[in-house]
């Protein structure tokens, strides 16, 4: 990845020549976002292959410092195999960082990109479980509960390809919760400014109004379409424009832009993108079981793993360079510089820690 104009918050290092940080050395930048930087990333002492995710250094304040925080908290408490697994951090100088389990593989929105590029669809069994793994995740989500055993009503507002992973194993995880919400932290942002991606979002979350789970399922409902059709629903600006003039879009049926020649299909899809929440499934648990219900062919984790090792051939090829790099760094047995403490530095600092959390285990 080509490095961005503005400073970074770390060295990014590279394959050749790591970059050290703390415990961890850092192997290259891996993605940019609109608030945090990603880093690949190495254990010094267990060789374990992470992720580390730290706020862009462009934008340290403490707003969103504060939603960096409650990110790492909530994302080090989910357990859950279809929800890439997160580790407490600390912070360094005004910034602050937490890890993640690393996936070796694509986001789906890269998936995406590559089918539309050679004009090509996504089998509809493949379709069929990754959107059912998706969902798997999201009813742990919504189904979470307080120490006291009190529903949390988490909602994720954030489902969209680009949020989710695809391994080359065929592993689907969900990841990012940066603006997921749950009582007693960030209110919904005002009218006119909702967070997230809009081209994925429900009617209701682009409006302001309160939030349940069925929004997250309407995000699913516009990748399950986009990945039938080979189309995107909505795009930017013309979806903008749209909720502004219809504040109840209505969607033709995937099978009118694509034949896919499911029964059932379209049915379960236009009421994932109901306008109204009453006439959506009302958990992810409903929309997966009608999903399962459609009888295709199973397409599970194995073959997911094949299709995207072909598919992107050239780039596996390259990770597998890469890994080899990481696995042959030798590690120095001396204890690693440590950065000199600076003012606002908490080395010890553990916010992502479970214990406390008012997100209880299950």
């Amino acid at each position: 990845m080509t490095h961005p104009k503005e400073p970074l918050a770390l060295d990014p290092g590279s394959p050749m020549v790591p970059a050290l940080f703390r415990q961890y050395l850092l192997f290259g930048l891996l993605a940019r976002g609109g608030m945090a930087e990603v880093y690949r990333g190495m254990h010094r002492e267990t060789g374990e292959k992470i992720a580390l995710k730290c706020v862009r250094a462009d934008l340290i304040q403490p707003d969103l410092l504060n939603m960096f925080q409650e990110e790492a908290q909530l994302a080090c408490s989910l357990r859950h195999e279809n929800i890439v697994r997160a580790f407490p951090g600390g912070s360094f100088g005004q910034n602050a960082f937490f890890t993640m389990e690393y996936i070796s593989g694509q986001d789906l929105r890269r998936l995406f990109w590559r089918l539309a590029a050679r004009g090509e669809l996504l089998p509809v069994p493949l379709t069929i479980y990754i959107v059912s793994q998706v969902l798997k995740a999201l009813d742990y989500l919504h189904e979470r509960r307080s120490a006291q055993g009190a529903l949390l009503n988490l909602v994720n507002r954030d489902v969209s390809p680009s949020n989710i992973r695809l391994s080359y194993r065929g592993e689907v995880k969900l990841l990012d919760f940066g603006i997921a919400l749950r009582p007693q932290t960030r209110s919904p942002a005002r009218k006119g400014t909702p967070p997230g991606k809009i081209d994925y979002m429900a009617p209701e979350q682009a409006e302001g109004k309160p939030l349940d789970k069925r929004a997250d399922l309407y995000s699913v409902g516009v990748v399950l379409y986009e990945l039938l059709t080979g189309k995107r629903l909505f795009s930017g600006e013309e979806h903008k424009v749209l909720l502004q003039r219809v504040p109840a879009p209505q969607v033709s049926p995937p099978s009118a832009v694509r034949s896919h020649g499911v029964l059932g299909l379209d049915a379960t899809v236009l009421r994932s993108l109901a306008p109204d929440p009453t006439h959506r499934f009302p958990t992810a648990l409903s929309f997966a079981q009608a999903l399962s219900s459609l009888h295709l062919p199973v397409r599970g984790r194995g073959a997911l793993g094949r299709y995207l090792r072909k598919l992107f051939a050239e780039e596996f090829q390259r990770e597998v360079v890469v890994q080899e790099l990481m696995g042959s760094v030798k590690m120095e047995q001396h204890d690693p510089p440590q950065d000199p403490p600076q003012e606002g530095d908490t080395l010890e600092l553990t916010w992502g820690e479970e214990t406390g959390s008012d997100v209880a285990n299950t």
